[in-house]
Order: C-alpha cells, then structure tokens, then sequence
C-alpha cells in the first residue's frame, strides 16, 4: 500500500487544482524510527531493573559474609591467629565487591541520566583527612604511611560530599595497592587560581 498526502487549491476559473505527493518511504522510515527509539527506551528500562536486582541479590549475601566475618575477627582465642587472618581477609574482600557493586550501580545511573547529586559546601581540608583516616588501617598493614597537605587557606568547595570522598577512596585504595612497603602516599590539595 502507499501513502499519498494531496493538497486542493480553487483556481481562478472556478476549477480547483489538486496536487498529490507519495510520502510512503517518510512514513515507512517515521514508524521504524518510533519502533526503534521504543525498543532502546524498553532496553534502558530492562537495563536498569537488571542492574538493580542483580545488586540486590548480591548485596544481600555480602551483608551476611561481611557480618560474620567481622565476628570471627573478634572470637578472640575461640579461633586462631592464622583464622583470624582469614577472616579479615575475606571481610575485605566481600567489601571490596560490595564497593564494586556500588560503582556499578552508580554508573548505571550516570548512563540512564538518573544520577542525583547532593551539591554543598565542602570543606576540602576535612574531605582529605576522612580518606586519609578511612584508609590508615590498611596502609598501617601494608606498611605504608599516609599524609595529608594543603595549604590552610585550602577552603572550601561546592560538590556532593559523598560522591568526593568515593572518588578520594578509589585514588587511596590504588596508591596503596601499588606503593611497596616502607612507601608513603600523600592526599594533597591546593587552590587553583583564578
């Protein structure tokens, strides 16, 4: 079948002209593209609820594994050196995932244009001393110390808190995975000017 759209005009002479125009392929190629933005927007939607699930069912578990990891840690003599070792390690271990999960999470949101952000004044000398302080038992373990400098006019920024120490968590936790023992990280920040 074809689509023809026609316009009439009266002419002068009293006869009307009647001009006709096949937009068969316009309106072919104007319901494929509807389809296909439906499919991508059903696709995102599918997306989206498969990534909330799967993080659910694996937060789930991980609560669990971290929590009993922890109390094994504390069994104090009820569980050897070596057990309480263990446990610790899969403590973090789990915790690691549950940090991944998050990412995953965050950046499922980030690509559905869904990511809100909590915008406010942050004190930037604060921000580098809770990762520095977040992160001391495990450069204490490694052997590796940690400092932080600024200058004390460092002040302040405008951004979500919670999201700038994420960020300050993921820069941490890989400086340490790569510093040797004996190592140093410094957490730094200056005013930029202008």
């Amino acid at each position: 079948s074809r689509t023809v759209v026609y316009q009439s005009r009266p002419l002068p002479d009293g006869a009307t002209l009647i001009a006709f125009t096949d937009v068969t392929d316009a309106r072919q190629l104007e319901s494929a593209l509807a389809a296909r933005s439906a499919a991508l927007a059903e696709a995102e939607r599918l997306k989206r609820d498969f990534v909330g699930n799967v993080s659910y069912e694996l937060r789930t578990p991980l609560t669990t594994i971290i929590g009993y990891s922890e109390l094994l840690e504390r069994s104090g003599e009820n569980l050897s050196e070596r057990g309480r070792s263990h446990a610790a390690a899969v403590r973090v271990a789990a915790t690691q995932l549950a940090r991944s999960i998050d990412d995953v999470l965050d950046m499922a949101q980030i690509d559905a244009d869904e990511m809100a952000l909590d915008v406010e004044d942050v004190r930037v000398a604060e921000l580098l001393t809770r990762a520095a302080e977040r992160w001391a038992p495990e450069a204490l373990a490694g052997e590796v110390t940690i400092s932080v400098e600024h200058p004390d006019d460092v002040g302040l920024i405008r951004g979500d808190n919670r999201r700038l120490l994420q960020i300050l968590d993921h820069l941490v936790e890989n400086a340490l995975r790569q510093t040797p023992a004996k190592g140093h990280v410094t957490i730094a920040a200056r005013r930029a000017l202008g």
